[in-house]
């Protein structure tokens, strides 16, 4: 039943349906790039719900395209661009009959330069504050479609700079979007897009949630928190999120789990410290999600 949820959560997924004009995913490197068309879409155009430890950036190119991002509702427009942080949960949905065509990139948040008297990672770590988006009135201000473009061009490149290619032309984005955030955040608020609609018990769940993965949540503790029925709370949960809840506190013990395993941590104490009564439990939980075992990353 997960593993139909979610397979191989750190690999790209998009729905079989889609023309893609143009791939490329580098694992090693954490980029997968996607520049996709979808000429027809229709009313199940919906894509996967998951969270990952990279950033996600979306240029839509064409059509009208919205996004559960923690459980609130986006719309973006044609010109738009989207920002969704490390270990946002978040699924898609292309508006029917409105022909969709969107640059779609992942990077590794390692690759967002580093320096003294300036934080880089600001607009990834506070997208809070505006929205997740960067409206086009303010992309049309600012180098961004032209970088989503070149990384496009290069791409489709085979040579044996390509890789390092693509690093520096997502650091050049990563400034670039630093300076289209300020820009919106100091002299254009009027252009904040904000949520189609929010849930305040699904943002209350949400947040018990992540803050306590080093335990055992079961849906009857979330709702005896909540000071609601357990059906209540499934229902709101699965209507808003696309997914269960048992599954999404998995999603995020899991990937709470990759992330300090590569930090150097021992898998049997990344058990203990999520919580897990078994290492065998985590064991088998952690292959299902990812397809290698623990000490294979």
């Amino acid at each position: 039943m997960y593993q139909k949820f979610i397979d191989k959560l750190q690999s790209f997924h998009y729905n079989k349906t889609m023309k893609s004009n143009n791939r490329y995913h580098n694992p090693k490197n954490g980029i997968t790039y996607n520049h996709s068309l979808k000429s027809q879409p229709n009313n199940s155009t919906i894509y996967h719900a998951e969270s990952h430890s990279n950033i996600e950036v979306l240029l839509l190119l064409s059509g009208k395209v919205e996004f559960s991002i923690n459980g609130e509702l986006y719309q973006i427009e044609p010109g738009d661009f989207l920002i969704i942080n490390s270990w946002s949960f978040h699924s898609s949905r292309i508006v029917p009959n409105s022909p969709c065509e969107r640059l779609n990139l992942h990077f590794n948040p390692n690759f967002i330069p580093t320096l003294h008297d300036l934080d880089l990672s600001y607009p990834f770590s506070n997208t809070h504050l505006y929205q997740h988006i960067i409206p086009k009135a303010i992309v049309d201000k600012s180098r961004i479609k032209q970088i989503m473009k070149r990384i496009d061009s290069t791409c489709r490149q085979e040579t044996k700079y390509k890789d390092a290619k693509i690093i520096s032309l997502i650091q050049d984005l990563v400034i670039e979007i630093n300076i289209a955030v300020d820009l919106l955040l100091t002299t254009e608020k009027h252009s904040f897009l904000s949520p189609k609609s929010s849930n305040q018990i699904l943002q209350e769940t949400i947040q018990f949630i992540n803050a306590n993965l080093n335990q055992q949540i079961t849906a009857s503790t979330l709702a005896f928190q909540l000071g609601i029925s357990e059906s209540s709370l499934y229902r709101i949960f699965k209507q808003q999120m696309s997914v269960s809840i048992h599954d999404y506190i998995q999603n995020q013990k899991m990937q709470l789990a990759l992330s300090l395993i590569r930090k150097g941590h021992l898998p049997q104490n990344v058990s203990e410290m999520l919580g897990y009564d078994y290492y065998a439990t985590f064991f088998t939980q952690f292959k299902r999600v990812f397809g290698k075992t623990p000490n294979q990353f």
